[in-house]
C-alpha cells in the first residue's frame, strides 16, 4: 500500500523505519498522529517540495515510541508526535536558500 498524503509524499515513506523492520516492530501512527503528519506535509513539506523543484527524500518520519527509543530519540521527540521529518536532498544549500526565500517556519507549538 502506497497511499499518498500529498502529490509528492506517501504514508509509506513517512512511516518507514529500517529499525522497526529489523526488530519486527510495527510503526503505525495513531489517528491523532496521522492528523499531525498530514499537517506537516500540507503546511511544510509539500510547499517546500514545490518551491525546491527537486526530490526531497524522507529519511525518518514518524517513529513509534518503541522505535524512537531504539534509535536513541528523546521521549518527547516530535517524530513520535508526527511533527518531524528528517530529509535528504542532493543540494542542501539550495534547499536552505529556498527556505530563507520563502521564510517558511513550522515551529513546535504552532497550531495545526
Amino acid at each position: 500500500m502506497n497511499k499518498r498524503i500529498s502529490r509528492d509524499f506517501t504514508w509509506e515513506e513517512m512511516t518507514y523505519s529500517r529499525v522497526a523492520v529489523e526488530n519486527g516492530l510495527q510503526n503505525i501512527p495513531p489517528i491523532e498522529v496521522e492528523i499531525a503528519m498530514k499537517q506537516l506535509v500540507k503546511r511544510l513539506l509539500q510547499p517546500l517540495r514545490i518551491a525546491y523543484a527537486g526530490p526531497i527524500a524522507i529519511t525518518s518520519g514518524y517513529r513509534s515510541p518503541e522505535v524512537n527509543k531504539l534509535v536513541g530519540g528523546v521521549p518527547s521527540s516530535q517524530h513520535v508526535k508526527g511533527e518531524a521529518a528528517d530529509c535528504y536532498v542532493p543540494d542542501p544549500e539550495v534547499l536552505l536558500n529556498v527556505l530563507r526565500f520563502l521564510q517558511v517556519a513550522f515551529r513546535p507549538g504552532d497550531p495545526l
